[in-house]
């Protein structure tokens, strides 16, 4: 008699492992991302309120775009939890195990509204990913007509996916599949295209601004960061993974699903954390670059306007020259004082 184990369940087919496994890693995956997601949209958040009216004005629409974003994914996010709940934990001896409750409750009415908000949250994002498009190409429509018509029909295969998740079957291997690969596809083929044009845009700035931008400045409007921000690539790698696993029914392709799920919302608020830091691009900032020169006054810090030094002029009895002290306070400010002359004391305009 052999004394080998196994940790494998008796007559347990190994895909089904492979597919349990590729649910748990995605949904913890999920999880980290949804945690730095949650993390640069508060701190996005609070940037915004620090800024002066005019500025909160004019970046409003990035914060409803990503408040909007965030509250259907978290909804999205907790639909999944509550469903990794139910399979693992309150109903483990349902027949078939957890991969059988899995698989007979993916149809459940919060199932389907996870899956509803999951896609308003990457409509949301695609629109982001296009009006940024919008921006960086000078506002060219003739640019971003073919990725509006890419949005259009995936917008549509999206309802219909939607519609047939809601019926009994299995959201990855049944009819579900037929309309979902199509609407994967384009939405993976939209990011994609976007992401190259960006990337274009990007590069060929880069060489027209080399030679009379600042090195700071040039790193922080066309460096690595900005391009993987600007331009969403890793986003756009992610998509084409789950596209092909999900569209020839591998048993990892849930692990992507659900990471590429919550990177719907994490993608935009990157660049929403970047328009308030003051380091995206800007009509402006475009407006320079694709003429070939370079405002040295121009502002790359829409945080500037809360961190400008304070300036206090205080008078003194005896005559003394105009002096200039620069000091900081224990809050960071950076405070001027200018000593002023007795000629200047006594003139009443100052």
């Amino acid at each position: 008699m052999s004394n080998t184990t196994s940790d494998a369940p008796l007559n347990a087919p190994s895909q089904d492992i492979v597919l349990e496994r590729s649910i748990y890693y995605g949904v913890i995956f999920m999880s980290i991302c949804y945690g730095v997601c949650m993390y640069m949209f508060f701190h996005s958040l609070t940037l915004y309120f620090g800024f002066q009216k005019d500025l909160r004005q004019q970046y409003r629409l990035y914060m409803i775009i990503g408040t909007s974003s965030v509250f259907f994914d978290t909804i999205a996010v907790f639909a999944n939890v509550v469903l990794m709940q139910f399979m693992w934990i309150d109903h483990r001896d349902f027949e078939g195990g957890p991969l059988g409750y899995f698989l007979a409750h993916s149809s459940a009415w919060w199932q389907v509204l996870g899956t509803a908000t999951a896609m308003v949250a990457n409509f949301i994002g695609d629109g982001l990913l296009i009006y940024r498009c919008y921006i960086i190409w000078h506002g060219s429509w003739l640019i971003i007509t073919f990725p509006i018509l890419l949005y259009l029909g995936s917008v549509a295969m999206a309802l219909v996916t939607l519609v047939q998740s809601a019926r009994p079957g299995d959201f990855f291997t049944g009819i579900a599949v037929n309309f979902g690969v199509p609407w994967a596809v384009l939405s993976v083929t939209l990011n994609v295209f976007v992401t190259t044009i960006i990337i274009v845009r990007l590069m060929g700035a880069r060489r027209r601004l080399k030679g009379i931008m600042p090195r700071d400045a040039l790193s922080v409007y066309t460096g690595i960061s900005a391009v993987l921000v600007e331009s969403c690539l890793p986003f756009s790698v992610l998509g084409i993974i789950f596209a092909v696993t999900y569209g020839k029914s591998l048993p990892i392709g849930p692990a992507f699903m659900f990471i590429w799920g919550v990177f719907v919302t994490l993608a935009p608020q990157f660049i929403i954390f970047r328009v308030m830091n003051g380091k995206s691009w800007t009509t402006d900032i475009v407006t320079q670059a694709t003429a070939g020169n370079w405002n040295t006054n121009t502002n790359t810090n829409t945080t500037q306007s809360r961190n400008q030094p304070i300036s206090f002029r205080t008078d003194f009895n005896q005559a003394s020259n105009t002096k200039l002290n620069s000091s900081m306070t224990p809050s960071g400010v950076e405070v001027e004082m200018h000593t002023v002359t007795e000629d200047y004391k006594r003139d009443p305009m100052v």
